[in-house]
């Protein structure tokens, strides 16, 4: 039977569909992304027969649509790969890139790179959300050895766990960096890896016109590298953290553990361990904080140990805004400072540090004292001749110092006990535990724990950054102070724990030395929880005088407070007296006295020298006033319990500065 010319044509138009649409059909589903988990078996029997096709063939199925696992069957694959950006992939679809085995180190991923245009292992160009778990990788070519290149606004990358080896440099390249990464790279990741040899270990670079931000580079161990272990430049608050840093031997004199080039707002350089043999251990040049977003180095072990070391902490350039607070810091090597505050630098606080110097050089070297903001609590000791520079001038003991710089009021000078000096392994031991030479401050709005990750004593830390929770330091008085208030003297006084105590004999001395009994406060036996006290004299006398507390224990046993001097004046002069109550919670009175109608400022610092709060900023007349304070900043909000201090300025001179204490 034939068909009609009509028939004929609507059956090839119909037979035409149905070829188009199963051939589109057939194309769509080859290019359908990629998702799920995939094997990579370079001795065959996997979806892939290297990691070359799999990323090949993730390009040409046009992406992900899912979260996407290449496993990698355990053994050695010689090969380079450049990763380009992924269509799909995102903080969800991310494609991860692990030994199928789990175990690390079950890949090994190598390559020899013979010149500048073949050098690496892996290239991510701008490639995101991509992981590398639990692989060795080799860069092994004899004068080209990058293993990671990374480039091309490749954001949101993690390297995690991985073991990543370079060469022994033939020369002082670059060619010869663990991981290279230039352009704005965000939030690049690096966690839990070691990274050997070559001549940098991590070289993250963005541009000084576009900042990187969210590089996090915890928990590695980095060794052997002869110009940086880690080098950041033009980053905004990177994060350095929990880091093992050991340098080469001494033969390349500009080596840094740690350097970080206008790196700036929040630079977190903590928990840190770096053994040197060979110069600086920390260095931060043209860092810029603001008032607001800080720079912080706090809790690092860093020992010096080599004959051609530089600094241990080196502040240069224009680095402003920069809290060094509890760090542990040991020189046994050379005569370089344990720590230098260059003369270039601003608004740098120095608190709760060792800075221990057993090769006769400075402790604590600044060039110009305009660069610190608060300095205070630090242990500086050296066994030189010279302790420390100040603006200019060298200053062979503590209190010469102290006297220049009108800082370092709680600072002492002496050795200390670590565990294992010569391995950087510098928490304390022996007679350093329950030391009360080595009380810190709390600055638990900056640091709340140690390099241990144990927490700050609340009341009473250690100097260092090892804090020894199990030894606390034996005080039984956080505070003693006292206060006059027209002829009548208020002693308050605070313990963190008691043992056996009876109580306290109070004593007075006038200009004489001889110490009479004026009262007797019953103490509260044995107990662990702070306990206050205060006693009032009154109807003294115009003169200057001595109160102490002999604390008594059940046995008989006694001691000694600190000797408090207070001075009933004419009311002829200006006085700023001590705060009442003393220590308070949430209010405090402040009282002074003004000797002629004047230009007053009062104003509340905090243990770092930031100024929180200005009471008063007014012309007062001559006389007695008191204002309130309510233990709030200037915007509005209450602050935390810790150390602060108050100011009188007169006529924008400061005459008086005296601390208190909130406990809540």
């Amino acid at each position: 039977m034939f068909l009609s010319n009509l028939s004929r044509v609507r059956f090839v138009n119909r037979f035409l569909i149905l070829f188009i649409l199963t051939f589109c059909s057939f194309g769509l589903s080859q290019a359908q992304p990629l998702s799920g988990t995939k094997i990579i078996n370079n001795s065959g029997a996997g979806d892939y027969d290297s990691i070359s096709d799999a990323i090949d063939d993730l390009i040409a199925k046009g992406g992900v649509d899912g979260p996407l696992v290449f496993e990698i069957v355990d053994g050695t694959y010689n090969e380079q790969v450049i990763i380009t950006s992924i269509p799909g992939s995102g903080p969800v679809n991310t494609i991860t890139f692990q030994p199928q085995s789990g175990t690390p180190c079950g890949v090994t991923w190598t390559f020899s790179a013979t010149g500048p245009g073949n050098n690496w292992v892996v290239k991510l160009d701008g490639a995101d959300y991509i992981t590398f778990k639990n692989i060795c990788f080799a860069a092994i070519g004899t004068n080209f050895a990058i293993v990671f290149e990374i480039l091309g606004g490749a954001h949101n990358n993690t390297i995690t766990n991985c073991e990543l080896n370079s060469v022994v440099p033939t020369s002082s390249s670059a060619d010869f960096t663990v991981i290279n990464a230039t352009d704005r790279n965000d939030n690049l990741t690096l966690t839990d890896n070691t990274l050997n040899d070559g001549y940098n270990g991590v070289e993250i670079s963005a541009t000084s016109n576009d900042h990187a931000t969210g590089t996090v580079i915890k928990n590695n161990t980095i060794k052997n590298q002869e110009n940086h272990s880690i080098h950041l430049a033009y980053q905004d608050s990177p994060i350095v953290e929990g880091n093992k840093i050991t340098s080469p031997a001494p033969s390349v004199g500009s080596y840094r553990g740690i350097y970080l080039l206008q790196c700036d707002e929040k630079i977190r350089i903590i928990k840190n361990k770096l053994l040197m043999d060979n110069g600086i251990s920390i260095l931060a040049f043209n860092c810029a904080g603001t008032s607001s977003m800080k720079g912080l180095i706090a809790n690092n072990f860093l020992l010096s140990k080599g004959s051609s070391t530089g600094n241990l902490v080196d502040i240069s350039s224009t680095t402003t805004y920069c809290d060094i607070v509890f760090n542990s810091m040991l020189n046994t090597g050379n005569a370089s400072a344990c720590m230098v505050i260059g003369s270039q630098t601003s608004n740098i606080t120095v608190m709760n540090n060792l800075a221990i110097n057993e090769s006769a050089g400075l402790a604590y070297d600044v060039p110009t004292a305009a660069a610190i903001t608060a300095s205070d609590y630090n242990d500086f000791y050296t066994t030189g001749s010279n302790l420390a520079r100040w603006d200019g001038t060298n200053y062979s003991n503590l209190s010469d110092l102290q006297t220049a710089s009108g800082m370092d009021a709680h600072s002492v000078s002496k050795s200390v006990n670590f565990v294992d000096a010569a391995n950087a392994d510098l928490h304390l031991t022996g007679a350093s535990l329950g030391d009360t030479d080595l009380i810190a401050t709390p600055v638990t709005s900056v640091v709340t724990d140690d390099y241990d990750g144990e927490s700050r004593n609340a009341f009473l830390p250690y100097m260092g950054a090892d804090e020894n929770p199990q030894d606390p330091l034996p005080v039984e008085l956080t505070s003693f102070t006292a206060n006059a208030i027209k002829n009548t003297v208020v002693l308050n006084w605070i313990t963190a724990s008691e043992t056996n105590n009876f109580g306290f004999e109070v004593q007075r001395r006038g200009d004489t030395e001889v110490w009479a009994k004026i009262a007797f406060i019953e103490g509260h036996g044995t107990t662990n929880e702070p306990q206050f006290y205060r006693f009032t004299d009154n109807e003294i006398q115009i003169g200057r005088y001595g109160y102490r507390l002999r604390q008594i224990d059940t046995n008989g046993d006694f001691t000694f407070s600190q000797v408090l001097s207070v001075e009933i004046i004419s009311p002829n002069n200006f006085h700023l007296s001590q705060n009442y109550p003393n220590p308070f919670n949430p209010e405090t009175v402040i009282q002074y006295q003004l000797k002629t109608s004047s230009e007053v400022e009062i104003s509340i610092f905090n243990s770092l020298g930031r100024k929180i709060r200005t009471l008063v900023n007014e012309t007062k007349d001559a006389g007695e006033h008191q204002i309130q304070w309510d233990g709030k900043n200037a915007a509005g909000k209450i602050v935390a319990s810790g150390t602060y201090y108050y100011t009188l300025k007169i006529d924008g001179k400061t005459l008086f500065t005296k601390p208190m204490l909130l406990l809540k």
